[in-house]
């Protein structure tokens, strides 16, 4: 009991000190062990530095200057976007939110007089294929946000582009872009993106950023 409580105590001493190195105070949603695993992993990957992006080529990106939480911003969207694909894959999950709209569906059925047995029947049927499709890989990871929205969402490498556009200049090369995008994936544990695919669809998205009006637009022009 001791040995674990010391090894937390150290954990918690080594991610604030990291933290710290790199401008953010070690607090709020960090403490959660999802986010400081993964904003742990970036920060090794090299490419944060004090409020600057390091490009492959050693050149050093400015961010959000005018917003001194600029990089904790950052680091947030980056590790959420990564989450948000992967904290409702879980087997037990996704058996659970089943369960739930059953039971919601499976009062109404009982108000129309179908029996309780029949309707258990039906949802360990359900279960059990959903169970089988899991272990097949055949669910898709952002099965939540599918199932709140019904779209599928974009590819992580392209949700992590548009964070990168976000808060660097739109002046700022692809390759530059790309190599941060491929950089987090990696050490996230994800496999990379091409490097052609994510370079055209940066060089798309900067394109449609540039071409988009600034400000209102007035209804009377």
């Amino acid at each position: 009991m001791a040995t674990d409580e010391t090894s937390d105590f150290q954990r918690t001493t080594l991610a604030r000190r990291i933290f710290a190195e790199h401008g953010i105070t070690y607090t709020g949603v960090w403490r959660v062990p999802e986010y400081t695993w993964a904003a742990l992993a970036i920060f090794k990957s090299g490419i944060f530095s004090g409020r600057e992006l390091i490009a492959p080529t050693g050149k050093r990106v400015s961010v959000d200057l005018d917003d001194k939480e600029g990089m904790d911003h950052l680091l947030f969207d980056l590790v959420r976007a990564y989450l948000d694909c992967r904290i409702f894959s879980m087997h037990p999950e996704i058996l659970s939110v089943f369960d739930q709209y059953f039971e919601w569906w499976a009062g109404i059925a009982r108000l129309g007089g179908i029996q309780p047995r029949r309707l258990e029947r039906l949802r360990q049927k359900f279960r059990k294929k959903i169970s089988e499709r899991i272990v097949e890989g055949k669910i898709h990871p952002d099965w939540m946000h599918i199932l709140v929205t019904g779209e599928v969402p974009p590819p992580l490498a392209q949700q992590l582009v548009e964070v990168f556009l976000r808060y660097v200049p739109l002046k700022t090369p692809s390759i530059h872009i790309m190599a941060w995008t491929n950089t987090v994936l990696i050490a996230l544990g994800e496999e990379p993106e091409n490097e052609n695919t994510l370079r055209l669809y940066i060089g798309r998205r900067k394109k449609d950023l540039m071409q988009a009006p600034e400000g209102p637009i007035s209804i009377t022009e």
